[in-house]
C-alpha cells in the first residue's frame, strides 16, 4: 500500500455543517487529515464509481486495494458480504503505525447470531488493529470486540436491530486506545505500543483463525493519526446522510 503524493488536494473541513440535512456529501466529505486509506462501498470501484461485479475493492486514498476471497454481491451502496466471503491485501505498517497515533473507522450492519465474525483486521495472531463481532445476542443486542497493539479493549454491547447500521471507531495516541460507538465514547485503555515490521495481512470481513462476516459493509477508513471526538461527530453525519445511519 502506497501513501497518496496528493489526497484530493486540501479540502476544508466545517466541522459545524450538518451533512446529516446535505444531498451534497460525497465519499471526498469525510475528515481527510491523515487518511491514509478508505473502501467505499458506493464508490468501490474508483471516485465516482459503482461497480455492481467488483472483484476488488478499490482503496480511494492509496494504493491497497483488496481483492475478494469467495464471491460477493454489491448492493447500492455496500459490500454484501456471505459467510464464505471476505476482501484481503497487505499492507506496510509503517503507513499506518508509526505516525502520531492512528485510527479505524468501520460502518456495517447486524448480521445473524454467529460468534467471532471479523469486520476488519491489520495483522495476524498479533491482533495490531482489529475490530469483530465477538457475539451476537438472542435479544438482540450485538458485542463486539476491539484490539490494538494485540490488546483487548473490551466489548461494547449496542442495542441493534437486524439490519441497524452501526459505525464503530477505535483511535490510538500517546499509549491510550479510546473506542466509540456512533458519537458516544465506549472504552478507554491504557496499552504498549509495539514495533511492526514488514508487510502485514490486511483483511474487510475477516479476522484471520475465525469466521468471516456475512453483512453488510458500507465502509472502512483507516487514518495514520487519532481522530478528536468533533472529528469522529463530523464523520458520523456524512455516514449518516449518505448511508442513512
Amino acid at each position: 500500500c502506497l501513501l497518496p503524493l496528493l489526497a484530493f488536494g486540501h479540502w476544508a473541513m466545517d466541522f459545524d455543517e450538518d451533512f446529516a440535512a446535505s444531498a451534497t456529501a460525497t465519499a471526498k466529505s469525510y475528515v481527510q487529515d491523515g487518511l491514509v486509506a478508505m473502501w467505499d462501498g458506493e464508490w468501490d470501484a474508483g471516485w465516482g464509481t459503482h461497480d455492481p461485479n467488483a472483484t476488488v475493492w478499490k482503496d480511494l486514498i492509496g494504493d491497497c486495494d483488496l481483492t475478494v476471497n469467495g464471491t460477493t454481491s454489491w448492493g447500492d451502496k455496500y459490500a454484501n458480504i456471505d459467510s464464505a466471503t471476505f476482501f484481503g491485501g497487505t499492507i506496510d505498517p509503517v503507513k499506518v503505525f508509526t505516525g502520531n497515533g492512528f485510527a479505524v473507522q468501520t460502518l456495517s450492519t447486524k448480521i445473524g447470531t454467529s460468534g467471532n465474525n471479523g469486520i476488519f483486521a491489520i495483522g495476524g495472531t498479533s491482533r495490531h488493529l482489529w475490530i469483530y463481532e465477538s457475539f451476537a445476542q438472542g435479544s438482540g443486542g450485538m458485542v463486539f470486540s476491539k484490539f490494538v497493539y494485540n490488546t483487548n479493549l473490551g466489548s461494547t454491547y449496542p442495542v441493534l436491530s437486524v439490519d441497524d447500521k452501526v459505525l464503530l471507531t477505535v483511535s490510538y495516541k500517546d499509549g491510550v486506545a479510546n473506542s466509540f460507538v456512533g458519537t458516544d465514547p465506549d472504552k478507554s485503555v491504557v496499552i504498549a505500543s509495539n514495533q511492526i515490521v514488514g508487510d502485514q495481512p490486511i483483511y474487510i470481513g475477516k479476522i484471520p483463525g475465525y469466521n468471516t462476516y456475512g453483512g453488510k459493509i458500507y465502509c472502512v477508513r483507516l487514518y495514520n493519526r487519532a481522530l478528536t471526538q468533533s472529528e469522529i461527530a463530523h464523520n458520523y453525519d456524512v455516514d449518516k446522510a449518505r448511508f442513512g445511519l
